[in-house]
């Protein structure tokens, strides 16, 4: 059944408008309605050079219909075909929840072949990850027309919304024109090998980019992922608690549950604000030792962790904990800078909210029985500084128990810490000895750092 009518058979208010460029966008039909009258709505259809102008009555549709009869409007320089419509009214299109964005990228008044395709990517990654950090996957091609063309892939489809929302309408940092568009390619994205069209950066991420690379793991479908991890190999004999592995956990996102299974005190689960968060904690945290024991960290069927019933023991209570209203979340903030600073445990600790006139030896006494370590404040802040092990082990283990707490003698804010994502490890020397075994010299020096921001 045809959606056109002839001008002078036109009963609704919307036209049809065909054989568009396929960088045309709805600003594009606006502009192009405006010229016969006052527009109420536009809506292209993505993928299929088409689209519909809805006017402020049936009247400015006949003529607009007319007038394009005899002389055929243009967008873009393309010639286009304007109709009548028997629609109503425009409606706009609810797109497909996708992770995935189409991008097409079209050439600059100093570029006119378009960028280079080789570092597209890369040029691409630093664009979207102003916005959100968790782009997962890139890859780039070229059409027959001069237009070049990628897919991003994020953690999620609000990431990819958000990233759509932002930086439509803006250019590339090279002067670039760009088109987002919602992709129906389905996640996740194939790269095969990584090179100058396609990048994976789950396995290869400058948000981790350290000395140390990213523990790397197999990934579960899209579709399978959930917000639940399933932690399993946790060592009994030292009666880990759910606070503590909040703590632990709550260094790759907020976490909002914890559960210790009742009849396997060596699994848990931990549930997070979304599944991307889950995802990063699962790429960091799977096969970190803890006590000597490697930890197994997995996706969980569940869906969500349920509370205890009120008639549930004690123990059941004591087993698990809801965290959603903790003041520890570092992550609530959305696109928090917080999150380019998530790394795996690191023998160096990042400590803020240090109180006023806390010295480097009641800072050493609180976090050597840890391990042999040593403290150094930042020259710039002494509410913040850096606590160094000499194994990841004691780093975590401080960290698990004493995140959150008060330093002794004080009141106030409560310490946070967080593993440092310290970039001269290497040249750092601090003021302080080791506490503990051995010892160390050195100047002190506080540039390079990067740090989570201070929580009550």
């Amino acid at each position: 059944m045809s959606d056109t009518t002839p001008a002078d058979e036109q009963t609704t208010p919307v036209a049809f408008v065909r054989q568009l460029p396929s960088d045309c966008t709805e600003a594009d039909l606006e502009e192009l309605g405006a010229k016969f009258g006052k527009v109420s709505g536009v809506r292209l259809i993505e993928g299929k050079s088409m689209g519909f102008i809805e006017f402020e009555s049936t009247d400015l549709c006949k003529n607009a219909i007319k007038i394009c009869k005899e002389v055929p409007p243009t967008i873009r320089g393309k010639e286009v075909d304007l109709k009548g419509s028997t629609r109503e009214k425009v409606t706009k299109a609810i797109p497909a929840a996708n992770v995935v964005l189409l991008v097409t990228v079209g050439p600059s008044h100093k570029d006119s072949m378009g960028p280079n395709l080789d570092s597209l990517p890369d040029t691409l990654y630093t664009f979207f990850s102003s916005v959100t950090p968790r782009v997962l996957r890139i890859v780039c091609f070229k059409k027959k027309s001069i237009h070049t063309q990628g897919l991003v892939e994020f953690s999620t489809v609000g990431d990819a919304l958000l990233a759509k929302q932002q930086l439509e309408g803006r250019p590339l940092p090279s002067g670039h024109p760009i088109k987002i568009q919602t992709s129906s390619t389905v996640p996740p994205l194939k790269v095969d090998q990584q090179n100058t069209k396609a990048r994976d950066f789950t396995t290869m991420n400058p948000m981790y980019s350290r000395s140390e690379p990213v523990r790397e793991m197999s990934h579960p479908s899209t579709s399978s992922e959930g917000c639940v991890l399933l932690v399993s190999r946790i060592p009994e004999k030292n009666g880990i608690t759910p606070q503590q592995l909040f703590n632990l956990f709550s260094t790759c996102g907020d976490v909002m549950r914890v559960k210790i299974l009742f009849k396997k005190r060596d699994s848990a689960l931990i549930q997070y604000r979304d599944v991307s968060q889950a995802r990063t904690a699962r790429i960091n945290l799977n096969g970190v030792i803890l006590h000597g024991t490697k930890l197994v960290v997995t996706g969980s069927k569940q869906r969500d962790i349920s509370m205890p019933q009120a008639d549930s023991s004690e123990e059941a209570f004591d087993l698990t904990k809801d965290f959603s209203d903790s003041q520890l979340h570092r992550f609530r903030v959305p696109n928090s800078k917080n999150f380019k600073h998530i790394v795996p445990p690191d023998r160096i600790l990042h400590v803020s909210n240090i109180p006023d006139g806390a010295t480097s030896e009641e800072m050493n006494r609180a976090f050597s029985p840890y391990g042999p370590m040593e403290f150094n404040h930042f020259k710039s802040d002494r509410k913040m500084g850096l606590v160094s092990y000499r194994t990841v082990d004691h780093a975590i283990n401080a960290l698990m128990d004493l995140h959150g707490t008060l330093l002794p003698g004080y009141t106030g804010y409560k310490l946070s810490i967080t593993f440092s994502d310290f970039k001269n490890k290497a040249h750092y020397h601090g003021t302080s000895h080791y506490s503990g075994e051995g010892n160390a010299n050195g100047n002190g020096n506080g540039n390079g750092y990067h740090h989570y921001n201070a929580m009550p």
